[in-house]
């Protein structure tokens, strides 16, 4: 089996050697950043509204989201918004969503700035790309994941080997079973070098590697969004035109380094579909091991503080955050 997983990575590496444009569905899995596995991570977010009129002040709100990744099929968004600051007494309110469950909260297109938000969260904090994928094929169903983007040929030829590399390690002295990657005739072996020469993921249609000014960025340029990200595959850029009316924009600053080798821009600035502008910076980015039963007990820590502090809602709340 050895052998096997040599020419898988040959294969895999093949993209590299034939096509170093990397595949939307990866650059929104922030590949710089630390894996997060199954910890716990925690992101304090101090979010700012800038005035839109002379008259109006800025006002400033604080989210923090505890996000466990220990289950098998989801990741537990707890988020917690407070009043003034990041303290316990300032603690004013827990919502907790499973991550299969986000896009139930935002239907029909009520609110493409929240489905956005959410999406962008997993995306910088967790390294997944699934729920802001999906957010963008709802408009775009010509983007395209991974798993669509697969060799099958390829895919087809090393699932074969394999099936015939567990074969001969049952019966080494079976003449009949015949190697799938060294055929008999001629022709079958220049299909079969032919195949072998592909890469294993096929180049994605929708990014573009374009140079501006002295340096490269990749590149997706659609109808209705536009992403931008760095030769280092960090996100720069990020528009959308909602079918529905007005646009999102948002910019994102140079990535600056947290704890556990994490990283997160240093502010990400929104101007929402109503055409109200927020910054964004992250006060904190860490992650933990963690476990279902110390989870129970957190929320049951943070019901016990709400319920003490009792304060009231806010008169005005972003509209991208639950």
């Amino acid at each position: 089996m050895r052998l096997f997983f040599v020419v898988l990575f040959t294969g895999i590496y093949s993209i590299i050697g034939h096509s170093y444009v990397p595949t939307l569905d990866s650059l929104l899995r922030n590949g710089n950043n630390e894996d997060i596995n199954q910890n716990t991570v925690i992101a304090n977010l101090t979010i700012t509204e800038k005035p839109t009129e002379p008259t109006e002040q800025i006002k400033t709100y604080y989210s923090k989201f505890v996000i466990s990744n220990f289950r098998e099929t989801y990741s537990n968004i707890i988020q917690l918004n407070f009043e003034r600051d990041f303290t316990n007494s300032s603690m004013r309110e827990m919502k907790v969503i499973a991550s299969n469950g986000v896009k139930n909260v935002f239907t029909a297109n009520e609110n493409l700035d929240g489905e956005m938000f959410y999406g962008l969260l997993e995306f910088l904090v967790l390294n997944k790309s699934k729920r802001l994928l999906s957010v963008l094929r709802k408009y775009d169903p010509g983007l395209k994941d991974n798993k669509e983007l697969i060799n099958q040929d390829k895919l087809t030829l090393l699932k074969r080997y394999k099936t015939y590399l567990e074969a001969q390690k049952e019966d080494e002295d079976n003449q009949d079973l015949k190697n799938p990657l060294k055929p008999q005739t001629e022709e079958e072996q220049k299909s079969v070098s032919e195949i072998m020469k592909q890469a294993m993921i096929l180049p994605d249609e929708n990014i573009k590697r374009i140079k501006i000014g002295d340096e490269f960025y990749f590149i997706v340029d659609k109808e209705n969004m536009f992403l931008k990200f760095d030769k280092n595959h960090r996100i720069k850029e990020f528009n959308f035109r909602n079918l529905y009316g007005g646009e999102i924009e948002i910019v994102f600053g140079r990535f600056v380094a947290f704890s556990n080798a994490l990283e997160f821009p240093e502010f990400i600035r929104i101007k929402s579909s109503s055409g109200r502008n927020y910054e964004i910076r992250a006060n904190k980015y860490s992650m933990f091991e963690d476990d279902a039963s110390s989870e129970s007990r957190r929320l049951d820590r943070y019901s016990k503080i709400i319920e003490k502090n009792n304060l009231s809602s806010p008169l005005f709340w972003p509209e991208f955050l639950l």
